[in-house]
């Protein structure tokens, strides 16, 4: 599996401009140098950052036609390295914009936090090697907070929720998958409702969720004891790090 630099990744786009393709290569090698810094630092000059802003303005430029292209370059990394297993952990993340005072019509990805919420699904290799983005959704809230109320948002179709997304994301990176290439789904606990149980068995798809529900089993258990008293398959031992917020040190967990 040979991998040499990042844009490799969208090197299979042409807006049609060779400005506009050597733009997007730069951008991308040098915001994944800097990946943790603003637009600007990682452009390193003004006159870079303004090119870049004025990449993703260009009507020339598709962000539909970049995640198509880092999706493929990721399912080509899965065929190379010859796994017949694939890890596809996904989350959300916000991405806030609250700091903007400028962007016009820019929604809002939470109840307090003006930006955006994107939906990730990576590929990982057994042992954890990131093979690249497989899914990516994004999309933004009009209102800070729902006017409907809690009984109502509960009793909506799935498909009206933000959790559907957990769906979506799903059935697309199992679609994505090499047919000889088995897939398992990697949820916290956002991912833990019945329409994505229900789903994944459907599929025949293997699956893990962090749970936060305890659930009756068929045996009229509960869930959360019953996994108590199950003997564990192996053990982990897991570095987490200091957290300032709730006052915990540096620890090691197994």
């Amino acid at each position: 599996m040979k991998y040499n630099k990042p844009s490799e990744d969208f090197a299979g786009m042409d807006m049609g401009d060779k400005r506009l393709d050597k733009r997007l290569e730069k951008t991308v090698e040098m915001m994944t140098e800097k990946s943790q810094q603003s637009i600007l630092s990682s452009c390193g000059t003004k006159h870079d950052a303004k090119a870049f802003y004025a990449l993703l303005t260009n009507e020339k430029f598709s962000v539909k036609e970049l995640q198509e292209n880092g999706a493929k370059s990721t399912v080509k990394r899965i065929m190379e390295s010859g796994i017949q297993e694939v890890l596809l952990p996904e989350d959300f993340t916000d991405i806030n914009l609250d700091g903007h005072e400028k962007p016009e019509g820019l929604g809002y990805s939470s109840n307090h936090t003006r930006g955006i919420k994107t939906h990730n699904c990576l590929a990982l290799t057994p042992e954890g090697v990131n093979l690249g983005v497989l899914v990516q959704e994004y999309e933004t809230r009009e209102k800070a907070k729902s006017e409907v109320s809690k009984d109502k948002r509960k009793k909506r179709p799935i498909e009206e929720k933000e959790s559907y997304q957990w769906l979506e994301t799903s059935r697309k990176a199992l679609e994505m998958l090499p047919e000889n290439v088995k897939g398992i789904i990697l949820c916290d606990r956002e991912g833990d409702f019945y329409e994505l149980y229900a789903e994944m068995l459907t599929l025949k798809a293997s699956f893990v969720v962090r749970v936060i529900h305890d659930r009756k089993t068929i045996d009229g258990d509960n869930s959360v004891q019953q996994l108590r008293r199950t003997k564990s398959f192996g053990e982990v031992e897991v570095s987490i790090p200091r957290d300032t917020r709730n006052n915990t040190s540096a620890r090691i967990a197994n």
